[in-house]
């Protein structure tokens, strides 16, 4: 079987394969032994004379001289902007001519600015009426669309004020605003990734990115905790809450922002006797643990109590009682002293 007879097998290119198969400078390679799948390095000559190498193989893909195709490319782009600094917008690109602003160009018509005039900016107009400047070559060239529409910059279609106007109620102006800018909520994009502060109806201030206040739909963090607090929920018991005790212990919040049924431990003071003790606060709310001063334990069935309780609550048992005592002890110490 001859070459002929086998590219002919495998693609159909041994005409042109056959044409291109350089003369001189493939050391006697045997084409008789070769497929279209040999990845064997072949010297191959186009009738303009450009010779290159390249394997059976990647023939398949490649099928034109490299050189030629380059000079092919080359000519194409000349003979595009030689086209494109003749003609005119209109007959280059007729949609785009479309949104050419009428009024803002000075007086220069879509039918009379030349296609490729390097990088002058003009305006353009949307079919919303939002207006922009932007060079022919980049609208052409990107296949850019109105910025506004996009969302990449921002205007009254697309801010905050207008398209989540309950949010925007929140807006800090004074803590967003610099010397030189007043910044308002129509003037960010609704789905801006910017920090921002905000201030709810109390006066609570905080700071949060606008696109995660919209997504997760909510506002003031205070008054949510608020809404769940030991404060709001129960205010007799929070009356009872240590005033300072409290203060400075670890991932202790105060009575406005302690859930309810927190499991969190606290110091508490009782009205009635001022016995002061620790407390979880759900236990506390749902009658638990009282004051042990005021409510003492009573014997029977104390034994069987403490096997049931957990450690923590055993070492709460025997806090208070090591104050009771304590304070027991000093008034026996005063009687003593007053006798």
């Amino acid at each position: 079987m001859n070459i002929l007879e086998t590219l002919n097998i495998y693609n159909g290119l041994h005409g042109k394969l056959l044409s291109e198969w350089h003369p001189t400078k493939n050391n006697g390679i045997n084409p008789d032994e070769l497929t279209n799948e040999s990845y064997e390095y072949i010297w191959w000559i186009c009738p303009e004379g450009h010779e290159w190498g390249m394997s059976i193989y990647d023939r398949q893909k490649k099928k034109e001289c490299p050189k030629c195709l380059r000079l092919k490319k080359a000519t194409k782009r000349a003979e595009v902007k030689e086209e494109r600094q003749i003609k005119t917008l209109e007959e280059v690109d007729p949609e785009l001519a479309k949104q050419w602003h009428p009024i803002k160009n000075e007086g220069i018509t879509p039918d009379a600015v030349v296609f490729d005039e390097g990088w002058i900016h003009r305006w353009w107009q949307c079919k919303r009426n939002h207006e922009w400047e932007e060079t022919i070559e980049s609208r052409h060239k990107n296949k850019s669309v109105c910025p506004y529409c996009a969302n990449k910059k921002v205007c009254k279609d697309n801010c905050l004020a207008t398209v989540y106007p309950e949010i925007a109620k929140n807006w800090f102006v004074f803590e967003n605003s610099t010397y030189s800018e007043v910044k308002t909520a129509y003037n960010v994009m609704y789905n801006s990734s910017e920090n921002a502060y905000w201030i709810c109806e109390k006066g609570h201030v905080w700071r949060e990115k606008i696109s995660q206040r919209v997504k997760n739909g909510k506002g003031c963090r205070k008054c949510e905790l608020f809404q769940n607090s030991l404060a709001l929920l129960n205010p007799e018991l929070a009356k009872e809450w240590h005033p300072t005790k409290n203060e400075g212990q670890y991932g202790v919040k105060p009575p406005e922002e302690t859930k309810i049924n927190s499991s969190q431990s606290v110091w508490w003071i009782c009205n009635t006797c001022g016995n002061e003790y620790k407390a979880q606060v759900g236990a506390r709310h749902r009658g638990e643990v009282k004051c042990k001063v005021c409510h003492p334990s009573q014997t029977k069935g104390r034994i069987a109590t403490q096997k049931r309780k957990g450690k923590f609550e055993m070492y709460t048992d025997m806090e208070d009682r090591r104050v009771i005592f304590e304070n027991q002890l000093k008034e026996k110490i005063i009687r003593k002293e007053n006798e």
